[in-house]
């Protein structure tokens, strides 16, 4: 019991000596966590307004390529190519491989006819949906949860787009 006591007794001391290295050692880990959460947060604004613009350009362009695809709505041909270029212009100009950009790509290369309308109108709409679920996931403070899979994005285009 002594010997507890004793041991008690020390370790205060011991926290009583080194109380502000351990105040200054917490202050510096808090600190650096404010900053992490900031510049996190900052990043994030600015990649959502960037995202925001460039889904409204996607959005409008989707909205004629539908128009057109519907029987009773008359489109020019050139805001169909309009369109189809400026989706084109916003997708990343050199895609990895096996990426959703280049899937994309491959159904827009093609010449443009009412067979390819649907695929085309498909992969946009899977492209917002993942770029919605990203953005989603970019949320998260933890860098190892905001990675989002892209192959299931892939295989809904490949799938609905072969026949």
């Amino acid at each position: 019991m002594v010997e507890m006591v004793e041991k008690i007794k020390f370790f205060l001391l011991w926290l009583e000596t080194y109380k502000s290295g351990i105040t200054i050692i917490f202050s510096i880990i808090g600190g650096i966590f404010v900053y992490l959460k900031y510049s996190h947060s900052k990043r994030l604004e600015y990649t959502a307004i960037e995202r925001k613009e460039w889904r409204s350009n996607l959005r409008k362009s989707l909205k004629i390529l539908i128009l057109a695809k519907m029987e009773n709505e008359k489109i020019s041909q050139n805001k169909i190519d309009f369109a189809r270029a400026n989706i084109i212009s916003n997708l990343n100009p050199v895609p990895n491989k096996g990426s959703l950009d280049e899937e994309i790509f491959r159904i827009f290369k093609t010449k443009y006819n009412q067979k390819n309308l649907s695929k085309e109108i498909l992969a946009l709409k899977v492209l917002l949906k993942f770029d919605w679920d990203r953005a989603k996931k970019e949320n998260n403070l933890l860098p190892f949860f905001r990675k989002i899979k892209e192959k299931k994005y892939i295989d809904k285009i490949s799938q609905d787009t072969k026949n």
